[in-house]
């Protein structure tokens, strides 16, 4: 009978890039939807209580922001630190305007992931999840970059569809379940 032993040393690697991809993912089509869409990001910027009036020019940017910390995040390790770093910061600032909205008991989309994404408890669950993989990464990346190899880019892709697609796949089931019950209902 074998016991089998893994060290910190060899998961390191994977979930390291795995948080990065997923991040990247996150950051990289929060951006484009800001940068395509602006007026959704600008409404909420104002319903956030972070601007006075809705300006596309400030979400353009942000977007702009959240598309450069998803390229860095997906760079070599200068510069993935630097998108650890980036993503950690947008994630608790983004906590740090949605709760106290939540709090006043405002609801409205939030200009996220295309402005499909409405405001509710999970978007802060959601954001501090994402900040302790960006800050957790760059702990890492400070204390030394792992040395990722073919297996380590393997492992962290397996890593990645299935953080990414298990919620997406439950959001799935959610949405054709409640489709299912109202065409019960008429």
């Amino acid at each position: 009978m074998s016991v089998i032993t893994t060290s910190w040393e060899s998961l390191a690697p994977p979930l390291v890039l795995a948080a990065r991809l997923v991040l990247a993912l996150l950051f990289g089509v929060a951006g484009v939807g800001k940068v395509v869409r602006p007026g959704s990001a600008a409404r909420a910027a104002v319903q956030f209580r972070v601007m006075r009036k809705e300006s596309a020019a400030f979400a353009v940017g942000l977007g702009a922001v959240e598309l450069l910390t998803a390229a860095a995040l997906l760079g070599p390790p200068p510069l993935a630190t630097a998108g650890c770093a980036m993503a950690g910061l947008l994630s608790l600032s983004f906590i740090a305007i949605s709760v106290p909205a939540l709090a006043r008991g405002d609801r409205f989309a939030c200009g996220c992931l295309f402005g499909q994404a409405h405001l509710s408890w999970v978007t802060p669950v959601r954001a501090a999840a994402m900040a302790a993989g960006a800050l957790a990464a760059l702990v890492v990346y400070l204390t030394g970059a792992p040395a990722v190899n073919a297996g380590a880019v393997a492992d962290a892709i397996g890593l990645t569809v299935l953080v990414i697609g298990l919620p997406a796949a439950f959001g799935t089931y959610l949405t054709v379940q409640a489709a299912h019950r109202e065409r019960r209902r008429a």
